[in-house]
């Protein structure tokens, strides 16, 4: 980990998800354990943060074996499939947010749903606000393989490495293909590449893109190496790497139209995120490593799972609805600033420092 399990249905075995060990969190989304004969989720010492999961259990639905494991259930069921069965075996920490039991008994003092937590056997209750929904991201376009452009196919000849694919990116795009794909490899632009209406799909199979130091002068560290700035239909930009290790800042990702964007599967090595503007659209995340992000603008974001690593303020929420589902953080460093009137909700995670911390850095301010 950190990861993301997202619609997965296991039916049957003794145990349908088991995770271990202190680092470094999994989230599952969309998750469903049917009838395993011994344990449906299974934690040894972990943070797990899940939202709509539903077991239903023929023995133990959740068995949380360690004193430091931690389960966070948002907006989840678990549902009792035999007499025998058990809701959950607990010697941590189990934290509900709206989890509903069928055929199970709650607790005595509790209402239903639950909102609350489970310490160790103990049972309690908290009053708190329904956790905001948490909106799937619009599915991809339905493009026939056959029909995606690859990068690739307009590049020149070259003996460059990583080769410079400015030029083929835009021709590629120029197409008006809905979705375009970049092969493996390691390539590099030199000026910001601006995603049109028609573009709706950029498949990376796990590339990797840098800035080169010779970059056109107008092309600043705070414009995004992918700029949005024409409203249009759903954006997914997924399984790609913006890396500018050892290079200097950099945006990876910049939004300022009216459109959906989805990051899936993204990596940022010594790069910014996203930077959302007041104008932008919403933005769904999904399993995302490394970088920071700013967000502003009544639009809402949703993180399923998002791990932000370094020092300073990972989040600044500049007045936006925010949801995040699993968050992980390594380092010492202000996790969340919250400002202008923003609301945002986390629901489970790991705050890894690493090392000792200051105690000046406040992990959230508000």
């Amino acid at each position: 980990g950190p990861a993301l399990l997202q619609h997965v249905e296991v039916k049957g075995f003794d145990t349908g998800i088991a995770v271990a060990n202190t680092e470094y969190g999994i989230t599952m989304d969309h998750v469903r354990l049917l009838d395993q004969r011994k344990i449906g989720l299974a934690n040894d010492s972990n943070a797990v943060s899940a939202a709509d999961l539903t077991i239903e259990a023929a023995a133990t639905a959740i068995v949380n074996t360690a004193p430091g494991g931690i389960i966070t259930l948002t907006n989840s069921v678990l549902r009792r499939a035999s007499e025998d069965a058990e809701a959950l075996s607990n010697s941590g920490v189990i934290v509900a947010h709206g989890v509903s039991f069928d055929g199970f008994s709650a607790p005595s003092d509790a209402t239903s749903p639950l909102s609350g937590f489970w310490q160790d056997r103990s049972w309690h209750q908290e009053q708190s606000q329904p956790v905001p929904p948490l909106a799937d991201a619009p599915p991809p376009p339905p493009d026939p393989v056959a029909s995606w452009v690859n990068v690739l196919h307009y590049a020149k000849s070259s003996q460059q490495h990583p080769r410079d694919i400015t030029d083929s990116l835009r021709k590629a795009i120029a197409t008006g293909a809905s979705t375009i794909y970049l092969p493996y490899g390691r390539y590099t632009i030199s000026d910001r590449i601006e995603i049109p209406s028609t573009l709706r799909r950029i498949v990376g199979m796990n590339a990797s893109i840098t800035v080169t130091p010779d970059r056109k002068p107008e092309f600043s560290r705070d414009t995004g190496m992918f700029q949005i700035d024409q409203p249009g239909p759903p954006l997914v930009i997924e399984r790609l790497a913006f890396d500018m290790t050892n290079l200097g800042d950099q945006l990876a990702v910049g939004l300022t139209a009216q459109r959906d964007v989805t990051l899936r599967d993204i990596v940022t090595a010594g790069t910014s995120l996203l930077d959302r503007g007041i104008g932008g659209g919403r933005v769904f995340i999904e399993d995302v490593c490394c970088g920071s992000m700013r967000i502003a603008g009544p639009a809402p974001v949703f993180a399923r799972q998002f791990d932000t690593e370094g020092g300073d303020t990972r989040i600044l929420n500049e007045g936006s609805p925010l949801v995040i589902l699993g968050l992980k953080t390594e380092g010492d460093c202000t996790v969340l600033d919250n400002r202008d009137g923003a609301v945002s909700s986390i629901l489970g995670g790991l705050l890894y420092i690493v090392r000792a911390a200051d105690p000046t850095v406040p992990a959230f301010r508000n």
